[in-house]
């Protein structure tokens, strides 16, 4: 299966749209765009209601492709005074995730015979990315990055993790959320900044 990636839109979704085409034209055919980072700015509800027309749109999922694919995504960068906000069960996007965004995924990939989702999206990156390899040149770790993220992970399985926010690409080396006791149902998980 073949993905498209890409980092902040910004609400550049004309810009967007014509890069994939631009793709597109050239016969590099793929099956899923995933957009991580800042995906709307404060300028561009006009431009975004003609692509959406009717689509509901949301905080948080969880999209299983009919490849059998699954997307797990979070919307919106981590504020600690902000995170213990109550959901009022509203759709309106917030430009931040709250604990109950992060349960309710949480709940939405587990129980018997959970293996993990194949992707996870988010804008922030989660906290103590950098654990037990180096940082990215003139990037401070211990400023960026959100613990309830470093959780949702761990709880999560991703066996890729995508975010954005820091205009800087980095991939850290592979690892697995597994205790060092050897499990054949291991999932290592890459992580990958986007920029």
């Amino acid at each position: 299966m073949k993905i498209l990636v890409c980092g902040d839109v910004e609400g550049h979704f004309k810009q967007l749209f014509s890069r994939v085409q631009s793709i597109l034209s050239k016969n590099k055919d793929f099956e899923l765009l995933l957009c991580v980072g800042s995906f709307f700015s404060s300028d561009c509800q006009e431009e975004w209601s003609k692509y959406r027309e009717g689509v509901e749109t949301g905080q948080r999922g969880v999209y299983s492709a009919s490849s059998g694919l699954r997307v797990a995504y979070l919307s919106g960068s981590y504020q600690g005074r902000t995170y213990q906000h109550q959901d009022k069960g509203d759709n309106l996007l917030r430009p931040y995730f709250t604990d109950s965004d992060v349960s309710w995924l949480e709940g939405q990939c587990s129980g018997e015979g959970y293996r993990g989702v194949d992707i996870l999206l988010t804008s922030d990156w989660p906290g103590a990315v950098d654990k037990f390899t180096v940082a990215p040149d003139g990037l401070d770790l211990s400023a960026v990055g959100a613990k309830p993220l470093s959780k949702l992970a761990m709880c999560l399985k991703p066996r890729y993790h995508f975010a954005a926010l820091h205009q800087t690409f980095y991939e850290r080396i592979p690892y697995s959320n597994t205790s060092t006791t050897f499990d054949a149902n291991c999932i290592v998980l890459h992580f990958m900044q986007e920029s």
